[in-house]
């Protein structure tokens, strides 16, 4: 790869990284949160991380891209998809525990506290992963 494509590609990916990463760390708890706790930040972040990718492989023979960079970027989306649909059925299901204990006039305190704090860590794993995900890239 030459040292222009070489610098095309970092560009490519800094601005997308200065561009996109703000918005999609900063969340604002319970804002847009629809039924199974996914909020409008969150597929506006996994839209962007899809975008984001689908923008690389558009721009591959710009970006000087060979095949086998081309493959590892697909390999990086597809890993990062499986990742996304874990994670969002590990947050559904954490959700469905809060709801059940919540709702549990015999729960303790301490157990809902427990559940709030785990579907509250599966939902930053799922961030995290989206993050780890552009980096990568």
């Amino acid at each position: 790869m030459s040292f222009i494509h070489a610098r095309i590609i970092t560009a490519l990916v800094a601005w997308t990284l200065m561009i996109g990463l703000p918005a999609f760390v900063h969340a604002e708890p319970n804002e847009g949160t629809h039924r199974g706790g996914h909020s409008k930040h969150d597929r506006d972040a996994h839209h962007f991380i899809d975008q984001t990718f689908h923008s690389l492989f558009r721009h591959a023979k710009d970006l000087g891209l060979s095949e086998e960079q081309v493959k590892k970027l697909k390999t990086l989306m597809t890993d990062y998809e499986k990742a996304r649909i874990r994670g969002e059925a590990d947050l559904k299901l954490a959700e469905v525990d809060v709801q059940t204990l919540a709702h549990d006039e015999k729960a303790e305190m301490s157990a809902i506290e427990n559940a709030v704090r785990k579907s509250e860590m599966v939902h930053a794993n799922l961030r995290i992963e989206g993050i780890k995900t552009l980096r990568a890239a």
